[in-house]
């Protein structure tokens, strides 16, 4: 069996950090509706650590898109994202990529779509609770839909995030490990295959647009230095 690097260290992080952003994000927005009315501020305080989340999220969604286009062989989404006829031949048995298989790739794209939307129309978010819950956009020509958008979307995000989850179980009872891969960044094969770079200058590269990822959702969110706040209407 050949040991293979698959997740480079740079999706990995990715990854798991997206992972503390949603669940960050779910339950500081819960918490707030729970303890709005018990102390004063209290749920002012946990909707200012679901708008922490909700930025990060975007940053690291942000960083993923480019990371798929320049990013380690199977992170990148012209290798994973295929068409009809590779679906059909995965779910014969004819197909075995290591990486994400085609369902598997239908997911995470749901699921980068989904999560995007949710970091974007929270931008727009409208809300009377109290101004830190309400996005750098409020207010603008696209508030109310964006916002009536980012509060919908929940029972789906949750919907897909459990098939996610139910794949790796099932996955994981036929004998194939997904979350250590993930962890580790290599997976085994009986046979020779890509390798994702995954060195310290590739890395380096990844901090370098992650960076540049901050600094523009920075930018945007209208914490700028000064004190001036953006006006989404400005870029139109």
């Amino acid at each position: 069996m050949n040991k293979i690097r698959v997740w480079d260290l740079p999706t990995r992080l990715f990854h798991w950090s997206l992972v503390i952003c949603v669940v960050g994000a779910f339950c500081c927005v819960k918490f707030a509706s729970v303890t709005q009315g018990w102390i004063a501020n209290l749920g002012v305080y946990w909707l200012s650590y679901h708008v922490f989340f909700g930025y990060c999220a975007l940053t690291l969604i942000l960083f993923r898109l480019i990371w798929g286009l320049v990013g380690g062989h199977y992170s990148r989404f012209t290798t994973f994202i295929k068409g009809p006829r590779y679906i059909t031949r995965y779910l014969k048995g004819e197909y075995h990529p290591l990486g994400h298989n085609p369902l598997g790739a239908l997911s995470v794209i749901a699921l980068l779509g989904l999560f995007g939307l949710q970091a974007v129309s929270g931008l727009f978010v409208s809300d009377d609770i109290a101004y830190i819950s309400s996005g750098p956009f409020a207010g603008t020509s696209y508030s109310k839909v964006l916002s009536s958008i980012h509060k919908s979307t929940e029972p789906l995000l949750i919907l897909l995030v459990c098939v996610h989850v139910l794949a790796i179980i099932i996955y994981r009872l036929k004998n194939k490990n997904l979350v250590i891969p993930m962890i580790t960044g290599d997976m085994l094969s009986d046979r020779h295959a890509a390798v994702s770079q995954d060195s310290t200058k590739t890395r380096l590269f990844a901090l370098i647009i992650f960076i540049a990822c901050i600094v523009l959702v920075y930018y945007i969110s209208g914490i700028k230095l000064g004190g001036t706040t953006s006006s989404f209407d400005d870029f139109m």
